[in-house]
């Protein structure tokens, strides 16, 4: 019969192991579902802001772009690799003419797309 000892000497790093890709797999799942509440919030973010200049100014997430006829769109985005990040997959945008919408789905980044 094996010892106590040698059975744990070799379950150990199974364990370890199990646990590491376990981990690793939350860090790096997709979570593509979006959230409709992080959407009205980032909504209410957007809508105070005066144009893109302003946006940017006062918020480092904010992405946008200046169209050459003076439109421009900024917005907000979370992206979808991690499980651990609230409302993977959702992006919110709001244009020169007023409108916002918000969008549901694959987001990549992390480069332009926020983690708070």
């Amino acid at each position: 019969m094996m010892s106590r000892r040698l059975v744990l000497l070799l379950a150990l790093p199974l364990w370890f192991c199990a646990v590491g890709f376990t981990l690793i797999g939350l860090l790096t799942a997709s979570n593509n579902d979006g959230s409709p509440e992080l959407a009205r919030e980032w909504q209410l973010r957007l809508e105070s802001f005066a144009d893109l200049n302003d946006a940017q100014r006062k918020d480092a997430n904010v992405q946008g772009k200046r169209f050459p006829n003076g439109d421009w769109i900024f917005g907000l985005c979370r992206d979808s690799h991690g499980l651990l990040h609230r409302g993977g997959g959702t992006i919110v945008v709001r244009d020169s003419r007023g409108a916002v919408r918000a969008f549901f789905g694959h987001v990549c980044g992390p480069r332009f797309c926020t983690h708070q």
